[in-house]
């Protein structure tokens, strides 16, 4: 990746070749991932290390940061393309699409590596009440709202934001 700095602006050039091997990467780390999660569940025991830096289901691990980085980059990028369209002139599309992306990339990024939506659990469950409407809750329970407005966004994000770039918004999907 080659960066140039002028004046108070900073230019990022990624050719096509840097970014192809990076989503090759990308995908097969991803593959590798799953490989080894669904191995895990079918009930390969490898020694207790590797198996904790495996799990996707353990905070604190290969598992757990992987992920979190990847969204951690989805936020850097659509901060990018913020500044892009800012800088274009772009102003209140521009704002409603990236800004949301982008901080949602990076609360979700936080909570993999945090464990916030665990934390969250504890709390309602041990404050609020372990049921809502004779049914014992959970996170994704008390979450439902903001797990339904993030699908909204993402669905919007794709539609709008997206529109005009097939590939991207198959990509995206």
């Amino acid at each position: 990746m080659a960066t140039v700095t002028k004046g108070s602006s900073l230019c990022f050039a990624v050719s096509q070749r840097q970014a192809r091997g990076l989503f090759v990467v990308v995908w097969v780390t991803n593959t590798l991932l799953v490989a080894a999660n669904l191995a895990l569940a079918a009930g390969w025991r490898p020694p207790r290390p590797i198996y904790h830096q495996l799990s996707m289901d353990l905070e604190a691990s290969f598992g757990a940061w992987y992920p979190s980085m990847l969204l951690f980059l989805l936020c850097l990028c659509a901060g990018i393309h913020l500044l892009m369209d800012r800088r274009a002139g772009v102003g209140g599309p521009g704002l409603s699409r990236w800004l949301p992306l982008a901080a949602l990339a990076l609360l979700l990024s936080a909570d993999e590596v945090c464990g916030l939506h665990e934390r969250f659990d504890h709390f309602y469950k041990h404050s609020v009440s372990e049921h809502l409407l004779g049914l014992p809750v959970n996170w994704t329970v008390a979450l439902l709202p903001f797990i339904v407005a993030a699908v909204a966004l993402l669905i919007r994000f794709c539609s709008c934001a997206l529109g005009r770039q097939p590939k991207a918004r198959r990509l995206a999907l």
